[in-house]
């Protein structure tokens, strides 16, 4: 009888372990897919923002606009953007804020004044280096900008 006993107390234990060893296995595949997905998307995200300044490089404002929601596209008027006609990425943060209320992520970058319009001349200068946030959205399955803004608490609007 005790060896029945022992037998029994001995496959649950078996049991137990490989169930536990399992369960274990899933939640490190899950970490992984989700630390991959996230990854990912800050990649989409760099994307992005890098080509929207190789274009305002150039002062290319409708190719910069592909890379804007239909709120990012407002920063842009008669001036150029941001008071500038062209400015350089200076340097992107690779640490990024998102909003579980909107699904908004912000991330800091600087940019060099390349060139600015004739009304913004008294507030930028040529290689000025100027700190922004850039608040990206997903739209049609792409990251884009939905405003450029000194305040990254903007994700949450």
């Amino acid at each position: 009888m005790k060896k029945l006993i022992c037998l029994g107390l001995s496959v649950i234990v078996a049991f137990s372990l490989l169930t536990g060893c399992k369960s274990s296995k899933e939640s490190t595949n899950q970490t992984t897919t989700t630390a991959s997905t996230t990854a990912k998307k800050y990649d989409e995200i760099d994307s992005t923002i890098k080509s929207f300044f190789k274009a305002f490089e150039k002062g290319d404002f409708d190719k910069m606009k592909e890379f804007c929601t239909e709120n990012g596209k407002t920063q842009f008027n008669k001036y150029g953007y941001l008071g500038m006609n062209k400015a350089a990425l200076n340097y992107l943060d690779n640490k990024y804020r998102e909003s579980e209320k909107t699904g908004k992520v912000g991330v800091y970058f600087s940019l060099k004044v390349i060139e600015c319009n004739d009304v913004q001349k008294g507030i930028y200068k040529k290689g000025d280096t100027i700190g922004y946030c850039a608040i990206m959205k997903k739209d049609n399955n792409k990251w884009l900008i939905d405003s450029i803004t000194t305040d990254l608490s903007a994700i949450n609007d």
